[in-house]
């Protein structure tokens, strides 16, 4: 596929995962099943993923912990690993040699920005943004050359995501770089850890216009 992406109506042959394997201690309740409008956090960001991948999978930790329909569900193969162990589960399974991870509890983001970081893939093991000088490795993509590396992290119980991006080849996309900044709103990268951090995406939903 060209990289016309979503806005052409085509996809991309590439996986969109989705990371819902956590254990959302920190806000009391299953972050994935929390409602945006009539959807599950989950399924708003599973139905995003499928308007630009031919392939969309939600890392779980636990068989048939959400019965997604016509989503593929992986399972750790090493368990309570944090994100990084999602991760690996959707590189080693994935049919296309690029994977894009997102995160379930960070809702807001735009279709747009992941485009452009599709642009910007070709020579790389993997493309992160760079927000306010922060990495986000988990709303990035990564080439299953990252495979050898993920596994032998993990092996080595080195779990931050964001250790392996000193062995690979990144390319760095800072927010600034972008054509339009208006790709990355103020509340595109809010992770909800809390009910706080919930209302706060609730209302960023609200300001705009989304439900």
């Amino acid at each position: 596929m060209n990289d016309q992406g979503c806005q052409g109506k085509m996809l991309y042959d590439a996986t969109g995962l989705v990371l819902a394997g956590g254990k959302s201690s920190r806000i009391g309740t299953d972050k994935a099943l929390l409602k945006l409008n009539n959807m599950t956090l989950l399924e708003y960001s599973l139905g995003k993923l499928k308007g630009l991948f031919k392939e969309v999978m939600v890392s779980v930790d636990i068989k048939g912990k959400y019965n997604i329909d016509n989503s593929r569900e992986v399972i750790d193969v090493y368990p309570d690993c944090g994100p990084l162990g999602g991760i690996h589960a959707g590189i080693k399974n994935a049919q296309y040699e690029w994977v894009f991870v997102t995160a379930c509890d960070m809702p807001l983001w735009e279709d747009s920005l992941v485009v452009e970081l599709m642009k910007r893939r070709n020579g790389y093991d993997a493309v992160v943004p760079v927000i306010n000088n922060k990495t986000e490795p988990l709303f990035a993509l990564y080439n299953k050359t990252c495979l050898p590396l993920v596994e032998n992290n993990l092996n080595k119980r080195k779990y931050k995501v964001s250790d392996l991006y000193t062995e690979l080849n990144v390319n760095y996309i800072n927010a600034g770089e972008l054509p339009d900044n208006g790709l990355i709103s103020p509340s595109a990268f809010i992770n909800i850890n809390t009910s706080t951090d919930y209302n706060i995406v609730l209302k960023g939903f609200l300001e705009e216009d989304k439900i």
